[in-house]
């Protein structure tokens, strides 16, 4: 089988439960054993929680140690990319941004977990998509009913 490069975007700093953690890491985990080139990359606008103070708040403070430390326990250590989109600046951590946005545009798949992160409203420039569901039925049923936010997603 012929290796692919691919990348996996999700929310699991924004979101920093163990449930996020073992959800997005068994899709990276189970692709990479399948002989993938695996990334993960978080792109979203949406300000990250920390645990800590109980709120969403609008900087990095706990969401990238977190991730650095989920990320270094599965040995991506440079198979990751942030990007703060919810600051003017947009700067990325983890792999350069040139890099990052080249490896959104050209990877062979880019799966959008959940569809969390819309990558036009990013301004974020994405080759082959695929969504991701996580949540049975709830999406489905919205998008047969011409829901207009989630078939623009699923759409995108």
């Amino acid at each position: 089988m012929e290796s692919l490069n691919i990348v996996v975007v999700g929310t699991m700093a924004s979101d920093p439960y163990a449930g996020m953690a073992w959800m997005h890491m068994q899709i990276v985990t189970g692709l990479s054993r399948l002989g993938h080139n695996v990334y993960y990359f978080e792109t979203t606008s949406t300000w990250p929680h920390n645990p800590l103070t109980g709120m969403r708040v609008d900087n990095i403070v706990y969401a990238i140690p977190y991730l650095k430390k989920i990320i270094n326990e599965f040995g991506m250590q440079d198979k990751w990319a942030y990007r703060c989109s919810f600051t003017k600046e947009k700067e990325w951590l983890g792999l350069p941004k040139t890099k990052a946005e080249d490896m959104l545009l050209n990877a062979d798949f880019v799966f959008n977990i959940s569809g969390a992160t819309r990558f036009e409203e990013e301004g974020l420039k994405v080759g082959r998509l695929v969504y991701f569901g996580t949540d049975p039925v709830h999406p489905e049923i919205k998008y047969s009913q011409g829901d207009p936010v989630i078939t623009n997603i699923i759409n995108e």
